[in-house]
């Protein structure tokens, strides 16, 4: 594999993971301006 394909492999990886973390895996918090700011996160992934 040369260096580009690596890079964008991991790219692909970091995005896939955070779309699971913040959309799926991650309870709401119990504070109600946070767990807003969750809400809306969640709306936008």
């Amino acid at each position: 594999m040369n260096k580009h394909r690596i890079m964008m492999k991991m790219l692909r990886d970091i995005l896939v993971s955070s779309y699971y973390s913040i959309g799926y895996t991650h309870g709401l918090s119990k504070v109600k301006e946070i767990r807003e700011g969750q809400m809306e996160t969640r709306n936008v992934v």
